[in-house]
């Protein structure tokens, strides 16, 4: 019986180690489950949280919807085909007025111009008379003054 004992222990042990295995995967497998149902539970806040987020989106689109509808897409449209022709006839005159102001500026500028050498000329011919005058007062005032000398000499 002493062998068979020992067999036997032997046995009783191998299979308590196996049951040992065996329950530490089982309680691996049991954390790996609580891990995945933590997962999942986070995954579903988050899924609530964006079925919130497009039932919110969903609720304000049926109202744009809606307003459009209250509005009417064809009078939009033709109102901004009006703006649109309005804009361009705006465009147009300002080009127009822009050209205008452009060929009168052009026209101010040979004006200037024109005076500028107008005044040039001017100044010139009025250095040339100022030059003259001043030589003729010179002329007139010594002329005076032999008259004065000779005045006196007769007297």
């Amino acid at each position: 019986m002493g062998d068979s004992s020992v067999t036997r222990f032997l046995e009783i042990e191998e299979e308590a180690t196996r049951l040992v295995e065996e329950l530490t995967r089982l309680r691996q497998e049991t954390e790996s489950y609580a891990s995945a149902k933590n997962a999942i539970g986070t995954a579903g806040e988050q899924v609530a949280s964006a079925a919130g987020a497009l039932q919110r989106t969903a609720e304000s689109s049926v109202a744009v919807v809606q307003s459009l509808r209250e509005i009417g897409t064809p009078e939009l449209l033709t109102n901004q085909q009006a703006m649109e022709a309005r804009i361009e006839t705006v465009g147009e005159t300002l080009n127009e007025g822009i050209g205008q102001l452009s060929e009168q500026i052009s026209e101010v500028s040979s004006a200037v111009s024109e005076l500028r050498k107008s005044l040039g000329t001017a100044l010139v011919e009025l250095q040339k008379s100022s030059s003259t005058i001043r030589n003729t007062v010179l002329a007139v005032a010594l002329g005076l003054a032999a008259v004065i000398v000779a005045v006196q000499l007769l007297l």
